[in-house]
């Protein structure tokens, strides 16, 4: 529809200028517990929005496909929702998502398909390009040009933003199974973190 078309430039110029000063759209989840952020990000297909349906009623799914994460002045990460474009596309403005509301940022989740739920830390590098591919998915529909020259200095903007992120907020790479308690593994690896 037109109302989505538009609603799509709008955000993905946001988007785009969020970059400037360190900000990501990431394709994952975004969920919420005790205040505090979570992204369930991965390719599609990989159950982002399967597992913002499971969770328990201690956790609140803020959005099931993309975030736009940015930084403030302080160096503090944040999360806020963003639209799933294929159902604005598909079925037109039929649900909202609260894209002014803004969480502090506590970890990003790399979702990986599992017979069991188990969350390990990753460092900042292997984090980096978690963060890369998640971001990399987005971008080359909302920010790559038919200029070679433009979209090699774009790709060096994101990795900068992407080692900055994955340097200041907790990584994880989240087994994730159809029918476990993952969100318990979140709880546990993140409530071991200082």
């Amino acid at each position: 529809s037109t109302a989505a078309f538009r609603m799509e430039r709008i955000a993905t110029a946001i988007a785009v200028r969020s970059l400037a000063r360190g900000g990501l759209l990431l394709h994952g989840a975004l969920a919420v517990r005790d205040g505090s952020g979570f992204i369930l990000a991965g390719p599609s297909g990989i159950g982002k929005s399967t597992a913002s349906r499971r969770l328990p009623f201690t956790w609140l799914s803020l959005s099931d496909d993309c975030a736009l994460v940015v930084r403030d002045a302080n160096g503090l990460y944040w999360a806020h929702p963003w639209p799933t474009w294929s159902l604005l596309r598909n079925h037109g403005p039929t649900t909202s998502w609260p894209v002014e509301q803004a969480v502090r940022l506590k970890a990003l989740l790399f979702l990986k398909q599992s017979s069991c739920d188990r969350a390990e830390p990753v460092t900042a590098t292997p984090a980096t390009a978690f963060i890369m591919e998640s971001a990399y998915h987005l971008a080359r529909v909302v920010a790559f040009t038919p200029d070679a020259g433009a979209n090699h200095a774009i790709c060096a903007e994101y990795l900068r933003a992407a080692r900055a992120l994955a340097a200041a907020v907790p990584a994880f790479q989240l087994s994730i199974s159809l029918t476990g308690r993952f969100w318990n593994e979140i709880e546990r690896a993140v409530g071991k973190r200082p």
